[in-house]
């Protein structure tokens, strides 16, 4: 004698699945939110340029939540989510926001002594730089060599 399935039993199976699927879907969304929302706190803190949000936002969305990692011998575990958070905190700012104060005129600056190459620098060429660069800031919209020729 073969059993009829019961129809009550498969419509509590279906009902029981899509209840697991709207979960497992507002798990994912609301992991979403937690990386963009520390995404963007990388970013205010200067740790992360603003241009990788999404691609840190994507790598931490498609790390598994279940697996964990052991750093050293007896150490807390971790998941891959968290290694990669702690990674990216532990970074130095890579940008300033706001004012910065870049110290005094550089026309005041002490003249260079010694080119990019290590060679010593031409006094006379340095101050007709100097007369160029004076010049373009007497005169906005003056190209580098007008004012090189203008003053030489």
């Amino acid at each position: 004698m073969t059993k009829q399935p019961d129809p009550a039993f498969a419509e509590r199976e279906a009902n029981i699945a899509r209840r697991e699927q709207e979960l497992a879907k507002r798990e994912a969304d609301a992991l979403h939110a937690d990386n963009v929302a520390f995404a963007e706190g990388l970013i205010q803190g200067g740790k992360l340029l603003p241009v990788l949000k999404e691609k840190v936002v994507a790598l931490l969305d498609c790390l598994p939540g279940e697996a964990s990692v052991a750093f050293s011998e007896g150490g807390d575990k971790l998941t891959p989510a968290a290694a990669v958070r702690d990674i990216l905190s532990a970074q130095p700012k890579v940008v300033t926001f706001g004012v910065t104060d870049l110290g005094d005129d550089p026309s005041d600056a002490k003249p260079a002594q010694f080119a990019a190459d290590g060679k010593q620098v031409d006094p006379e060429a340095l101050a007709r730089h100097n007369k160029a660069l004076a010049y373009q800031r007497a005169h906005p919209g003056t190209d580098y060599l007008a004012a090189v020729q203008a003053v030489s």
